[in-house]
């Protein structure tokens, strides 16, 4: 069983959909029948937090990397760090721009 979950593109696929379910929850929560998504999105823009978002919603991948390392699947693991700096470093970029 172990190595069916113990790949690289498992990792890869949770950790790109994550942040993007935690961004939506976020969206739900806070501005649900306020304004729509991409206005949403255009407003995190506009008042510089859209790279702060990101940063906030990669965390999920957090609790899957603890929990793949706990269970030494070190192939989905590196597939979470890979989709985490792909994450990273758009949020990096737009954090730096003022």
């Amino acid at each position: 069983m172990k190595e069916k979950f113990n790949r690289q593109y498992i990792g890869i696929v949770i950790g790109l959909i994550l942040p993007l379910i935690a961004i939506f929850m976020f969206f739900s929560v806070q501005y649900a029948g306020k304004v729509e998504f991409w206005e949403f999105v255009r407003l995190m823009f506009g008042i510089q937090s859209l790279g702060k978002l990101l940063s906030v919603c990669v965390l999920p991948n957090l609790i899957v990397f603890l929990t793949a390392l706990k269970l030494d699947y070190l192939w989905a693991v590196r597939g979470v760090i890979i989709v985490t700096l792909v994450y990273a470093t758009p949020a990096v970029i737009l954090a730096l721009i003022k």
